[in-house]
């Protein structure tokens, strides 16, 4: 029963992303994925028509079987040659990233659930997440970044519970989620490294296990040693270099305070213009966080930790803001992890003056306000001379509110009816998880004694 409650929270907000479309705008890294499924499903090969693919491989691996399941559909049901790559691209659009979101949204509600958060405030938590934050508009677009928040967000769930579990156990499956982790983007080789040092601290002082902690510290190593090596030797497979990562135009030369004020403030691609919540999750961790439990805290802590690590990373890369996407995609891994303080923002909110309230109540509604943009139009990051503007002329215009997607879109029109379909799938969201919640939901624990023990 627990299993077909879950599969029902699920495809509720699958049937919402459905209903609102547009996930089947892809964008030039997408494109290139699912044309690596195509060739993996086709010919089994890992190179396309015009050679390797610079992104790391596991997407592509993962939306193959979807990819498969249209394309020899098609096959099966005799539709002509032309149209069989057309209707694969469809079942991956329709299937892959749609499942991704909703899985992570109902592993989010999960993990609020063991830390001991109610039925009500655990689903408007989730709710927010699919709404007011910018998950919502990269169901479409098949880039990896969501793929990579819902291994982060499993990876946290196995790391959290481990102290009331088989704590060896537990971390290593954590661990093997991050080593999918890496293979969906090399780049997270430096949050498993700093998860091995978070999972040893934890066994040497929390636990004073000294032996423990070199048992699990040995166990991550191995793994990531196991994930670097498969993705050196997709490597060699694609350039005949282990050490060649297909980035031979891009790298981390670009200026630091012009990153960061780009991914965090910038109209055009700040988290606090496209997720205001986020940014209220991180002041309250660092302003309230007295107000936790010692090993939410914790927990929590190591992420806001590795979020802040990532930031500096991705504001060191000379593309930082994405290219022509929705928002600050790079940071979009960890916004559903930094996304689970809300709850406690929620509650907050008892105590708080009616200023505070209708500052909380505006931020939401800007940034679902922000998403109804998206969903008027999507290919509004696209600048209309996209084919002729130069890289550095590109870069300037994210600092140029004027130019800005708001702007954009604002100065096109705003449809009455695209508008009204937009908030009426909503609704009909919230009205279903109200129903589940009283109908369907297990009426479970807040949270095991052990778990607060642990704390």
């Amino acid at each position: 029963m627990l299993m077909m409650r879950t599969f029902f929270l699920g495809f509720i907000f699958y049937i919402a992303i459905i209903c609102l479309g547009h996930f089947f705008a892809v964008f030039p890294d997408g494109a290139f994925r699912i044309e690596l499924s195509h060739y993996f499903v086709t010919e089994g090969s890992l190179l396309t028509s015009v050679g390797p693919v610079k992104y790391a491989p596991l997407q592509s691996l993962l939306m193959a079987p979807f990819y498969a399941a249209g394309y020899y559909f098609a096959v099966l049901t005799h539709a002509p040659p032309q149209n069989l790559q057309k209707i694969g691209d469809l079942f991956t659009f329709y299937l892959f990233l749609p499942i991704v979101i909703s899985s992570l949204c109902v592993v989010y509600f999960r993990i609020l659930k063991t830390m001991g958060m109610d039925d009500t405030t655990s689903l408007i938590s989730a709710f927010a997440l699919f709404c007011a934050t910018f998950l919502l508009p990269y169901a479409g677009g098949l880039y990896s970044e969501p793929l990579s928040a819902l291994l982060i967000l499993i990876s946290f769930y196995y790391f959290y519970t481990a102290p009331t579990a088989d704590y060896v156990s537990a971390n290593r499956q954590n661990f093997l989620c991050l080593g999918l982790l890496v293979l969906n983007g090399f780049i997270f080789v430096f949050y498993f490294v700093l998860m091995i040092a978070y999972v040893v601290w934890v066994s040497r002082v929390r636990r004073n296990n000294s032996s423990e902690g070199w048992r699990v510290a040995l166990e991550g190593m191995l793994i990531l040693m196991a994930s670097l090596v498969l993705f050196l030797s997709y490597n060699y497979y694609r350039y005949e270099e282990f050490f060649n990562f297909g980035y031979q135009e891009e790298g981390f030369a670009g200026n630091w305070m012009t990153g960061i004020y780009g991914l965090m403030f910038s109209f055009w691609k700040g988290l606090l213009v496209f997720s205001p919540l986020t940014f209220l999750c991180v002041f309250y961790l660092l302003f309230k966080n007295h107000e936790m439990e010692s090993w939410c805290r914790y927990a929590l802590g190591t992420s806001l930790v590795s979020f802040t690590c990532y930031l500096l990373f991705y504001s060191r890369w000379e593309a930082w803001h994405g290219g022509m996407c929705w928002g600050p995609r790079f940071l979009l891994p960890f916004v559903p992890v930094i996304h689970l303080i809300f709850p406690w923002l929620l509650k907050s909110l008892s105590s708080a003056n009616r200023l505070v309230r209708a500052g909380l109540l505006l931020a939401v509604l800007w940034a679902v306000g922000m998403n109804l943009l998206y969903y008027l139009e999507p290919f509004a990051a696209v600048p209309g001379d996209a084919m002729t503007v130069t890289a550095q002329e590109f870069g300037q215009r994210f600092f140029m509110p004027a130019e800005s997607v708001v702007f954009k879109i604002w100065d096109v029109g705003i449809s009455f009816q695209s508008t009204l379909k937009f908030f009426a799938t909503l609704g009909l969201c919230a009205s279903l998880l109200w129903l589940w919640s009283k109908k369907l939901n297990a009426k479970l624990p807040a949270a095991s004694p052990s778990l607060r023990q642990a704390s």
